[in-house]
């Protein structure tokens, strides 16, 4: 599932689902491609769609009716090390089932977002406030940008 959209004023939730077909990601590296989305270590773009009809037809899809695409450089300035617990004997011993953490615990975006036809940018600033340039001018972003390393999302509140 490709899972897109706002929080904030006027929140939205895009979902896309995909067969296990359309996906793909080697094994050596982060390079996951599921359909038309794509996400590496440093950049991440991709689509997502709902029709009003579809959203209305299908409850199942458990989301709102709109558009977002994306085109995003990922500059990770902190990542997350789990340690000794990912070494090869905890792995062998299948001490863990599976490991959840943020690896580019702060990280900075630059790019492009469109949500319903309208061009939002992306602006990294320090101390990880991001801003968005909109033609009414720029809206501060609220809250840490992370990466996530299992679940590849990028958390926005839009004012």
């Amino acid at each position: 599932m490709i899972k897109a959209g706002t929080w904030g004023k006027n929140p939205k939730q895009i979902h896309n689902f995909y067969s296990m077909k359309y996906f793909n990601c080697p094994d050596d590296e982060l390079n996951i491609q599921v359909g038309d989305c794509s996400l590496t270590e440093t950049h991440m773009s991709g689509f997502a769609r709902v029709s009003e009809e579809d959203a209305k037809n299908h409850p199942e899809y458990m989301c709102d009716a709109g558009d977002m695409m994306w085109d995003l450089d990922i500059d990770k300035q902190i990542t997350f090390n789990v340690g000794y617990g990912a070494s090869s004997i905890f792995r062998k011993l299948n001490s863990f089932e599976m490991f959840w953490h943020a690896e580019g615990i702060k990280t900075q975006y630059s790019g492009t977002i469109w949500l319903d036809g309208e061009e939002y940018e992306v602006i990294p600033e320090n101390h990880m406030v991001m801003l968005i340039k909109t033609g009414e001018g720029i809206l501060p972003l609220h809250g840490y940008g992370f990466h996530h390393a299992i679940w590849p999302v990028l958390y926005l509140v839009k004012n």
